[in-house]
Formats: structure tokens, C-alpha cells, sequence
């Protein structure tokens, strides 16, 4: 069973994401949005919350200016 909800053509939510960091770190729904899509499409993000990404693996956080 494939485990991704297909939000886009190319971007996918990994589940596991949500499953692994929900309940520990705090991930919301949006939030994991936003990395799977940042991480998806390789790119880095800016966020002025770092504590909600910056545990999650391969993710470049840049700082908020």
C-alpha cells in the first residue's frame, strides 16, 4: 500500500512524515505541506517559525531575515 496522498501531480505528502513527527514535534497538516513540497521540488524555505521544520531531515530552512 502506498503511503502518500497526491495533493498535486508532483508533489506528495508522505504520511510517514506526518506520522513520525505529529505527535512528537507538533507537525501540522500545513506544515508538512509546505516541507513535502519544499522537498519535493528541492528547493529551500524561509520561515520565521524554524521550530517547526528544523527537524525534519534534508530540509534546508533558511533564516528568517
Amino acid at each position: 500500500m502506498n503511503e502518500s496522498l497526491l495533493v498535486d501531480t508532483d508533489i506528495l505528502i508522505d504520511v510517514a512524515l506526518l506520522k513520525t513527527y505529529r505527535l512528537s514535534h507538533g507537525l501540522l497538516i500545513a506544515d508538512a505541506l509546505i516541507a513535502a513540497t519544499a522537498l519535493t521540488l528541492d528547493i529551500s524555505i524561509v520561515s520565521k517559525n524554524q521550530k517547526d521544520y528544523r527537524f525534519i531531515s534534508g530540509l534546508r530552512l533558511l533564516p528568517y531575515p
